[in-house]
């Protein structure tokens, strides 16, 4: 067991809280393209080469946006959790400080 766990609780939460802006912002392009895609469809043309390229493109395209949904799905959940983890860390840490100063082994 270690003698001593030392955490930056203001720098996980800033780290945290930046996580949680990259997924909002994440989450906000990838629904701008959805957007976009709903509104024109098929943005290269239905002809023959617009067919094709659609083949081609579309599939990992959309493989694409739905991993950017499900990235900013886990990024938002590491940003709750994370902050979760910290604030838990310092109630933990208070408490194992009032025990040590209570006992005399401070």
């Amino acid at each position: 067991m270690a003698e001593e766990t030392r955490i930056d609780v203001d720098l996980a939460r800033r780290l945290f809280r930046e996580i949680g802006q990259i997924a909002t912002e994440l989450k906000t392009a990838a629904d701008g393209v959805v957007h976009i895609r709903s509104v024109v469809p098929a943005p290269w043309g239905t002809d023959k080469y617009g067919k094709k390229f659609a083949e081609k493109h579309d599939p990992p395209a959309q493989l694409v946006l739905d991993s950017a949904g499900t990235a900013s799905v886990n990024l938002t959940e590491l940003y709750d959790s994370g902050l979760t983890s910290v604030a838990e860390f310092e109630v933990i840490d208070r408490e194992n400080a009032r025990f040590v100063e209570s006992s005399g082994n401070s």
